[in-house]
């Protein structure tokens, strides 16, 4: 197996990115459609229409999805940016599944959330390391 096809068949760097819509500054809140199931907060969340709200606590922010009573509570790290971002969600893919990576909840803001990686991830993460050996020639 090549180092390209090994890059290429790790999905480690693949980063799917939702734009949120609907932003509601005010009250803290806004609206996003996650067309996939995902893993948040170690457990697995279906797709559909979620509310994130931020400014429960710092760093902690709530998932939330009515339609299918699915919700998480998520806190983090503060990330920062030197320019500010539209609101967005980022999931690291690996192979078929998905885990909710950073959040970016307050559009124009030149910081997000980035959530420490769950015990499922950290094994779909193992699982794809490679140990690549070369030998060497005189």
């Amino acid at each position: 197996m090549t180092l390209k096809t090994m890059r290429n068949s790790v999905v480690l760097g693949v980063i799917a990115v939702l734009t949120i819509g609907t932003a509601q500054a005010q009250s803290g809140t806004v609206s996003v459609s996650i067309p996939f199931d995902y893993f948040a907060a170690g457990k697995m969340l279906p797709a559909g229409e979620y509310t994130v709200q931020s400014g429960i606590a710092n760093g902690v922010l709530v998932l939330w999805n009515r339609e299918r009573n699915a919700s998480a509570m998520l806190s983090g790290s503060f990330v920062g940016s030197n320019k500010p971002h539209d609101a967005r969600l980022i999931f690291n893919r690996y192979g078929a599944s998905y885990f909710l990576s950073e959040i970016w909840a307050s559009p124009g803001s030149s910081y997000g959330i980035r959530l420490r990686p769950s015990r499922a991830e950290r094994e779909q993460i193992a699982q794809l390391r490679t140990t690549v050996g070369l030998t060497a020639h005189r």
